[in-house]
């Protein structure tokens, strides 16, 4: 009776030096949440958002997270030789940690887009670039207007079903006031894929009313940053064009800017507004 006792107890002593869980801090549940917004970050993306002033610092977050599984990378020899970052992405168990802190960290995660992520892992480089892309474009904002913006990400729209489909790169919150959906477009599209999708924002969501009949608002603006300006004057001219051959005033409103100048510019100013003349 006494050895069961013993042993008992033993086991029990044993069991409670076993740590049951692992401990993961709040900067590096923040690592895993931009992810899941963006689904491909770099190092250079985490480190503004962490506000480290050495990128060294994310590193070793990143490489605890990759070392525990809940993250993948991407990085090649060509990257290291041409300097570029390396990618990360959810695994799932850094998708498991996320829904067990969802309610501490006031994030909703939405089945489809886990049901996504699940395939990052051999997702193709242009859907990577894409998601960098407007990654970087969030830090651009970001740090030309602060606090001011709010980028509510491609991921945080899947919850919604009445917007544009495809979804935009994201919708934006400026000073409380402005929202716009912004739309990223890079040089390897095919530019049919715009004209299209102009057309769809000015002909169903505003002259059919599909967007009004479901949010009783106009249609936000349009914002639209170019991989290239070359890129740039294509699509300006081809919105001017298209906006002054119809018939009737639609209201709508399209800004553009170009990617090269957003990582330049230390001004706001940095739009270029597309609208329909009036005769």
């Amino acid at each position: 009776m006494n050895k069961k006792t013993s042993k008992t107890t033993n086991k029990q002593a044993s069991s409670s030096l076993t740590p049951r869980s692992v401990v993961i801090t709040k900067q590096q549940l923040l690592i895993l949440t931009r992810i899941y917004n963006f689904r491909f970050v770099s190092t250079a993306q985490l480190q503004q958002l962490l506000a480290k002033k050495q990128l060294q610092q994310v590193q070793q977050r990143l490489n605890l997270l990759l070392k525990r599984g809940y993250i993948g990378r991407n990085f090649s020899n060509q990257d290291r030789l041409t300097g570029r970052y390396a990618s990360y992405y959810l695994l799932p168990k850094g998708m498991k940690v996320l829904r067990q802190h969802q309610i501490k960290l006031d994030v909703k995660l939405n089945s489809k887009v886990l049901h996504n992520i699940y395939k990052d892992k051999t997702a193709s480089t242009r859907f990577i670039n894409h998601c960098l892309g407007v990654g970087d474009i969030n830090c651009h904002l970001k740090r030309l207007y602060g606090e001011d913006i709010e980028f509510i990400s491609k991921s945080k729209l899947a919850d919604y079903d009445f917007l544009p489909n495809p979804l935009p790169d994201a919708f934006i919150r400026q000073d409380k006031t402005q929202e716009y959906f912004l739309e990223y477009c890079e040089e390897i599209v095919p530019f049919f894929v715009y004209r299209k999708r102009i057309k769809q924002y000015v002909e169903v969501y505003i002259e059919e009313g599909a967007w009004k009949d479901a949010t009783g608002t106009e249609l936000p603006t349009i914002r639209l940053v170019a991989e290239t300006p070359v890129l740039q004057r294509r699509l300006k001219r081809f919105i001017t064009k298209y906006l002054n051959n119809l018939y009737m005033g639609t209201g709508a409103r399209f800004l553009i800017t170009n990617l090269e100048r957003l990582k330049t510019s230390d001004s706001q100013f940095i739009w270029s507004v597309i609208i329909q003349e009036e005769e």
